[in-house]
């Protein structure tokens, strides 16, 4: 692998938004029903697998960092998406404990329509699945979530949406 630049950048436009908009549970993805572009976008996946769609209001965030040890010579990515779901409910309490159970793979979808894939080759673990209630009547309450993935690279882009590259897209009810 070659460790040397190979372009630079230009100053980009000021045409993005943040936060998140919603995400996607997909329970498998094996590697080889995964079809990339050069640049190592995501542009099909066979076997259409199923998506579980989750809508958000707002308060949820995606980072995806390099951690790098000098010591040990290893370097690679851990990506971070938390969320706060309104309301509670017996069906999502079900949910999340089947999701704190498992590694599914995470699809996100920014405010700005991008699409990435957190764990795409490990999987991702809650780290946080919180019932918060607050004090005062019109205090948040809901869950409060965080998945975490450790990868040897960024989380991919989709170049479309989850239905158009093959997937079986679930709403929430």
């Amino acid at each position: 692998m070659a460790c040397l630049a190979t372009k630079g950048r230009k100053k980009g436009c000021k045409d993005g938004v943040g936060g998140l908009l919603e995400f996607y549970v997909i329970n498998t993805l094996p590697a080889a029903d995964v079809t990339k572009d050069a640049d190592g976008v995501i542009t099909a996946v066979a076997n259409t697998p199923t998506a579980y769609k989750y809508e958000l209001r707002a308060d949820a965030e995606f980072i995806d960092s390099i951690k790098t040890d000098k010591q040990a010579g290893t370097t690679f990515y851990e990506a971070t998406m938390s969320a706060a779901l309104h309301s509670l409910d017996a069906s999502t309490h079900k949910e999340l404990k089947l999701l704190a159970y498992g590694s599914p793979k995470i699809a996100v979808k920014t405010n700005s329509g991008k699409l990435l894939l957190m764990g795409e080759t490990r999987g991702c673990d809650m780290t946080v699945g919180d019932i918060k209630v607050g004090k005062a009547m019109g205090d948040f309450q809901g869950y409060e979530i965080t998945f975490v993935s450790q990868e040897p690279s960024y989380a991919p882009f989709f170049d479309d949406d989850l239905a158009a590259v093959g997937f079986t897209v679930v709403a929430g009810v």
